[in-house]
């Protein structure tokens, strides 16, 4: 728990210095770290996704026995799973936010059980990442709730978008030159259907 700490605090403090500067008495839902269309994103949710990387590095690092050692291997090209992941965190709450507006546009809400999993998800969050964790975020159960709520309507719409895309594996390989794309014949993709 200790080094997860030492982690969350080391990553909190790049963050911070990375991405708003240094800022004293403010609180992190008032810092701004990016604007998405016409929205801000605060460092506060930026901390969630924080938070929730850290935990999942921590239960990955786990089957390892080494924390530290999973935080220094390779993300990709050259560079370690520490900064990949800030990166992927930066990515993934622009992504959420443009399908979270998304998602509002057309006039997607949560269903009340939804909404019930959000509730247990905040509570979940407290005990397996621990609320001493949550505290040093600086993230009250209303906004673990509000950005919880945020990332299941985003994904809610994310997923209703990709279920709407129909791939024809047919029409896909007709067009292309076999000998370049060797995946499109059925020599070299056993066990698949539809490839000719």
């Amino acid at each position: 728990m200790k080094l997860f700490k030492n982690i969350l605090l080391g990553t909190l403090l790049a963050m911070g210095l990375t991405l708003v500067g240094c800022q004293s008495e403010k609180t992190y839902n008032d810092q701004k770290v990016v604007e998405v269309n016409q929205s801000t994103i605060y460092m506060d949710e930026m901390l969630y996704h924080v938070m929730i990387t850290e935990f999942q590095g921590k239960v990955i690092s786990s089957y390892f026995g080494d924390l530290e050692g999973y935080w220094k291997s390779n993300y990709e090209d050259g560079i370690t799973m520490s900064e990949g992941k800030h990166k992927e965190i930066l990515d993934n709450v622009i992504k959420y936010q443009i399908y979270f507006e998304k998602a509002l546009e057309e006039g997607l809400v949560l269903s009340d059980e939804e909404r019930e999993q959000a509730q247990m998800t905040v509570q979940s969050i407290k005990m397996n990442i621990g609320s001493e964790v949550v505290e040093l975020a600086q993230l009250t159960d209303e906004e673990l709730r509000s950005i919880t709520e945020k990332v299941m309507l985003a994904t809610k719409y994310y997923n209703l978008q990709s279920e709407a895309i129909k791939i024809d594996e047919n029409e896909m390989c007709s067009g292309l030159n076999e000998a370049d794309y060797e995946q499109c014949t059925a020599k070299n993709a056993p066990g698949i259907s539809g490839l000719h």
